[in-house]
């Protein structure tokens, strides 16, 4: 079974699961860990330093995951944002739902920057 959508934040990550995508699907690699070009690649790429932006706004690199999943509700309307909000609330440790909110806000942000 393929995938539509495939996220590595690592090359090594994109090594194990591009065989993974299909043919029409859309790759989303952080831009600093990653080494794609277009011409490696047929389907649609986005890449962005998605851990850095994390780094630089909360410290750490592990809310690079909740800023991705914020780029694909908002770069493909998948999902809206307000239900991804309340699954993050509901599913993160209450000291760390203030930052993860933030990170998916920032996702969308980054979409639609992408978009215009």
């Amino acid at each position: 079974r393929k995938c539509d959508f495939l996220i590595a934040l690592s090359q090594e990550a994109l090594k194990k699961y591009l065989k993974d995508l299909k043919e029409n699907g859309k790759l989303i690699v952080d831009s600093n860990y990653v080494r794609v070009t277009l011409e490696d690649f047929e389907q649609k790429l986005y890449s962005l330093p998605f851990c850095k932006f994390a780094r630089e706004k909360f410290g750490n690199e592990i809310f690079a995951n909740v800023i991705v999943l914020g780029f694909l509700a908002g770069m493909f309307h998948l999902v809206s944002e307000e239900s991804l909000r309340k699954a993050v609330i509901s599913s993160v440790p209450s000291k760390y739902k203030k930052e993860n909110v933030e990170a998916l806000s920032l996702g969308v942000k980054l979409a639609e920057e992408q978009e215009g």
